[in-house]
């Protein structure tokens, strides 16, 4: 690839395959998948307690739905793609390991998506912000991944990314706050005029990265 003023740009790849509207489509055909085979998927429930059976090494996990009711499961086998620390305090009886989890530490994530009357802002799928001005460490452009997730053609819809921790200000904010915030910010760095902004929607992803500070390898291993 080249830029405008004819420089080669670093890229590992010039093509990828992206799902038209996102990856959430991956998830849906594996729950499809789950549901052909005959089995069930529970949505919305949270684990209460994992063991297990040392006479005959299967596992019995109890959770409760949103409206608390309590379920049981028993299996021969548990996958578990939580963060170990959320994993740790919930196996029965607690591991001695628990206080080496509970040091592991996690950065948490906010995605404000605007959607603002204009061209798309820029052609890149992402741009990373290293601007002391602004809070904001990445923008995406959601177009740039698949037309199809933003099929108005005089509408452009931009993530703005912020990296905090689950309590601190940025996570603590109202939506509408943020929606301003990111608005004005998108000003700051030139990248569009806040009046053409039309709305917006906040999305909250607590633990989305683990910390790899100086005690996390020691951590991790003895968990």
């Amino acid at each position: 690839k080249a830029r405008n003023d004819g420089m080669a740009v670093k890229t590992l790849l010039e093509t990828f395959r992206y799902p038209r509207q996102g990856p959430g489509m991956m998830w849906d055909a594996a729950r499809d998948f789950v549901l052909n085979g005959g089995n069930r998927v529970l949505m919305g429930h949270s684990l209460q307690q994992l063991s297990q059976d040392q006479a005959t090494g299967r596992w019995r996990l109890s959770a409760r739905d949103q409206a608390g009711e309590a379920i049981v499961i028993n299996a021969g086998h548990v996958i578990s793609s939580a963060p170990m620390r959320e994993l740790a305090g919930r196996i029965h009886p607690l591991p001695a390991s628990l206080p080496a989890a509970l040091k592991l530490k996690y950065r948490d994530f906010v995605t404000v998506a605007l959607m603002i009357r204009s061209e798309d802002l820029f052609p890149d799928n992402w741009i990373y912000i290293h601007d002391p001005r602004v809070k904001v460490g990445r923008v995406q452009n959601f177009r740039s991944w698949s037309p199809e997730m933003v099929p108005d053609p005089n509408l452009a819809c931009v993530g703005l990314e912020y990296f905090c921790f689950e309590g601190d200000g940025l996570w603590s904010s109202s939506d509408e706050d943020l929606v301003a915030l990111a608005t004005s910010e998108l000003a700051t760095l030139g990248l569009c005029d806040p009046a053409t902004v039309v709305g917006g929607q906040v999305v909250r992803q607590e633990k989305a990265y683990p910390v790899y500070d100086d005690e996390y390898r020691a951590n991790v291993e003895t968990m």
